[in-house]
This record gives C-alpha cells, structure tokens and sequence, in this order.
C-alpha cells in the first residue's frame, strides 16, 4: 500500500527505497527498537499497541464518511485500517497486552503504560512531522 501511494505522488521505487528518514522517523524507529530488544513480550506489545490501535480507530472513523472508501487516494488507507482483518490484528495485540499485564505490580504496569505513551507521542510527532514535512535542520 506504501508502495503505491509514493507512485502515485510520483516517487519512483529506487527514489522510495534511498529516502532519508525524518529525525522523528530514527527518533520513533530506535525508541520502538530499544524496547523490543531489552524488554519482554509485554514491553514490545506496550511500543507497538498505539500505532496498531490508533490506525484502527481511525480508519473506523473515516470509513463512516461517505465515500471515503472510494477516495481515489485515500479510499486504500481507509479500506485497509478499517478492515475486519486488521480488526482482528488490533483487538489480538489489545488482548494480548490485557492478558500479559495480569500479575503485574505497579511499578510494572507504570513502565507499560509510560512505553504505550510514549509511542503514543512519538505517532503524534510522526504525524505532525509528515503535514509540516520537517527533516533536519541543516542539509549536510
């Protein structure tokens, strides 16, 4: 789906594959990374559950516009993240982080929910990066 929509602004596959990322982009990217590698199953679920549940509601709620899933652009994104499918992929993360915090301590649970809120952050940052199209400040 990436892949197409970058044909259709003109953005060739070679052009797509040598993009630079964003800072927000190694910032989210390495955050995400950082987690998965030193922590458990339920650190992981915690860095990924906002962008899996996030894109879900919100493709729910667009979907509910008339004609938003013909959009001759965005009509894709809208079908693919209110799709039954990946549904079905988000309401198994929630599950899942649901059933690894059972047994947890506070102090546990506190780190889970500071994970899932900084990922939160860092979606609105990659959002807000993507409508301001920022990169870095000095083109070195």
């Amino acid at each position: 789906m990436h892949c197409q929509y970058a044909g259709k602004l003109g953005i060739s596959k070679e052009e797509l594959e040598a993009a630079q990322p964003a800072p927000t982009t190694l910032a989210y990217s390495h955050y995400m990374l950082a987690v998965a590698h030193s922590g458990s199953i339920a650190h992981l679920l915690a860095a990924l559950l906002p962008c899996l549940w996030s894109y879900w509601e919100i493709g729910k709620e667009l979907s509910r516009i008339p004609g938003s899933t013909e959009h001759p652009f965005y009509g894709i994104w809208v079908k693919m993240y209110s799709s039954e499918d990946f549904g079905q992929l988000a309401r198994w993360a929630i599950d899942l982080m649901n059933q690894e915090a059972v047994g947890k301590n506070e102090a546990e649970l506190a780190h889970l929910e500071e994970i899932f809120l900084n990922t939160s952050r860092f979606e609105y940052m990659f959002w807000e990066m993507a409508d301001l199209k920022q990169m870095w400040p000095l083109n070195a």
